[in-house]
């Protein structure tokens, strides 16, 4: 006769329920840590953007913004039960790297997937099938404006290739290039600017 009992048992990892406890939110606060250092890596921290409520976000003054909304990132990690009868304990720093491994790419994937939507949309794509990188590299630049941060400084667009055979191929291009190209970054920095002098003269100051 089968056991009619609807007791599930309980399954204890740690005897020790309070130290298992601070065991996890240890190793996920130091995940969480790391997470944000390797997306620091792509995005300055300090333009990074925490949700306070809600799951969308949206711009009622700019009709031609996009419309943002969370999406959800998942880890797995499987432990062989042979490394947890030996007590190998470098389980958790391979724990750890994994799931910090898995959300880097994830975010990875969703801030280069975001961007070639909106520059689609926008019309900001360059072809470069079927003629050199370097000259399809020149007419990127060319659509690039400059930004302005908070402190007054010029802000340079940062360059992720998928390979450094583009980078070499750049370095290897003549005087008349490189001059052509600084010739730009010249141009786009003094418009920069200019457009940041005519911004901040919109606003009356204290003494007037």
């Amino acid at each position: 006769m089968a056991n009619a009992s609807k007791h599930v048992p309980t399954v204890t990892f740690f005897e020790m329920r309070e130290e298992g406890q601070a065991f996890v939110e240890s190793v996920t606060r130091l995940m969480g840590q790391l997470i944000r250092q390797r997306t620091g890596d792509r995005i300055p921290v300090e333009n990074h953007q925490v949700y306070t409520h809600g799951r969308t976000w949206r711009h009622p003054a700019n009709e031609q913004a996009s419309v943002g909304q969370m999406q959800t990132h998942g880890a797995e990690f499987v432990t062989p039960f042979e490394d947890v009868v030996r007590g190998d304990f470098n389980v958790v720093p391979r724990l750890i790297a994994s799931m910090v491994q898995q959300f880097d790419d994830a975010a990875a994937r969703m801030l280069y997937e975001g961007m070639a939507e909106m520059c689609e949309a926008s019309g900001q794509v360059v072809d470069g099938r079927d003629r050199p990188f370097p000259k399809a590299f020149m007419e990127a630049f060319r659509k690039i404006e400059f930004g302005v941060d908070r402190d007054g400084n010029v802000s340079m667009p940062e360059i992720h290739v998928g390979s450094m055979k583009m980078v070499e191929q750049l370095q290897a291009m003549g005087e008349e290039y490189q001059a052509e190209f600084e010739r730009l970054k010249q141009e786009k920095v003094e418009r920069a600017q200019a457009a940041e002098r005519e911004r901040l003269a919109r606003f009356k100051t204290r003494t007037e």
